[in-house]
């Protein structure tokens, strides 16, 4: 019984090989690993390709998703097959939006001419190469088109590898003027970030799940302090009342951090809560909850200071100019002359648009230092180049 069981494994591992080094198997690879790159650089990444009438207009980086379908696409279809077809249904899909893109731009009295040149040359080509690998394929023999199938894997996987890492580290800085910024992107956690707390060589900032990071501005690197306490209804002293069932789209953490001493750092943030009413829930109040930090010891502690509008607080104006190695440099968030890349750093000599690679909820220049806050959970940390 025992031998019967590794002859059956035995059989399936060699059919599973076959399979996966077949023209199908090695189709279907490609199309799966193209899935995975298109949903790490669209996903956690946060790139988006541009509009087709952007001012900051890049070939490549409009043309990035076509790019990363187009050697499964033509695998596939030589294949002859419906199979064949179902893989290279995600690049026609592509083809088919650029196709309707251009049909409308042709169709739109107010289109640019720049705009219609470019729609027109990008589907052009995203056609034409398709149609040329499927071609050759197609006038290639059995035993060979194996072997450039298992060659045009290897060179799919070295563009797919190539895009993680451009999307990764390199992507969303566009230097307008001769001198660059140094530039960097720090991810935080999921969803936005309070405004920070900026000192000379170090920022505070809490995330949208209540964790206090330092960060460390030059190295770029982040350090958890401590994670801000959020009571049950109870816990507060409200019994009958209970924490929002549904968190709204902002930050349940949406408060100002200040400094109270060399090691105390003081967090407050609006203490919303709900009460049972017959058809669900209504709203319960609203207090100033007040949580201080000691960075020495990692105590926390909190303290309900009254109603919301008993005991306000005001949220820090945002400042969008700083000095730098004795130049002055400003930030300008969400401009949207030049989308996607709608932060724009400007200053002696400097000129230099950011793709934030999501929505930006604050800007804050201080120190030397600029820093914007996304939704997306990612800080960008930018400065003069050699501070």
């Amino acid at each position: 019984m025992f031998n019967k069981a590794k002859a059956w494994i035995a059989l399936k591992k060699i059919s599973v090989r076959e399979h996966a080094f077949a023209k199908e198997g090695i189709a279907l690879v490609a199309v799966l690993l193209s899935f995975l790159t298109f949903f790490w650089i669209t996903g956690p990444m946060g790139f988006w390709p541009p509009a087709i009438n952007a001012s900051l207009f890049n070939p490549f980086h409009y043309l990035t998703l076509p790019l990363l379908f187009i050697v499964p696409a033509s695998l596939g279809l030589a294949l002859k097959n419906s199979t064949g077809l179902l893989i290279a249904i995600p690049y026609l899909i592509l083809l088919g939006l650029g196709l309707f893109l251009l049909l409308l731009l042709a169709g739109h009295a107010f289109s640019e001419a720049f705009a219609v040149t470019r729609a027109n040359v990008t589907f052009f080509i995203a056609c034409v190469v398709l149609a040329v690998f499927v071609t050759l394929l197609w006038t290639m023999d059995e035993a060979r088109k194996r072997r450039i199938y298992l060659a045009a894997l290897a060179f799919h996987l070295a563009v797919l590898a190539g895009a993680v890492y451009y999307y990764t580290f390199h992507y969303g800085v566009w230097h307008l003027a001769e001198e660059p910024v140094s530039v960097q992107r720090l991810s935080l956690g999921i969803g936005e970030l309070s405004f920070p707390l900026v000192e000379e060589n170090a920022a505070y900032i809490v995330n949208r799940q209540g964790r206090l990071y330092q960060i460390e501005l030059a190295a770029g690197r982040k350090r958890l302090l401590a994670q801000i306490p959020r009571p049950t209804a109870e816990e507060a002293g409200f019994p009958g009342l209970v924490l929002p069932t549904i968190e709204s789209p902002w930050s349940p953490f949406g408060g100002v951090l200040t400094r109270v001493s060399d090691d105390k750092l003081s967090f407050r943030y609006i203490y919303n809560l709900m009460k049972r009413i017959e058809h669900g829930f209504g709203d319960g109040g609203s207090w100033l909850m007040e949580v201080t930090i000691n960075q020495k010891s990692g105590k926390v502690s909190w303290q309900l200071k009254g109603k919301e509008y008993e005991a306000p607080f005001e949220f820090p104006l945002p400042t969008h100019t700083t000095e730098a190695e004795g130049r002055i440099i400003r930030v300008v968030p969400d401009h949207g002359i030049t989308a996607p890349f709608t932060v724009l750093i400007e200053g002696e000599g400097i000129r230099t648009a950011i793709d934030p690679m999501g929505w930006v909820n604050w800007a804050q220049a201080k120190h030397g230092w600029i820093l914007v806050g996304t939704n997306r959970g990612v800080l960008v940390i930018l400065t003069t180049k050699g501070r």
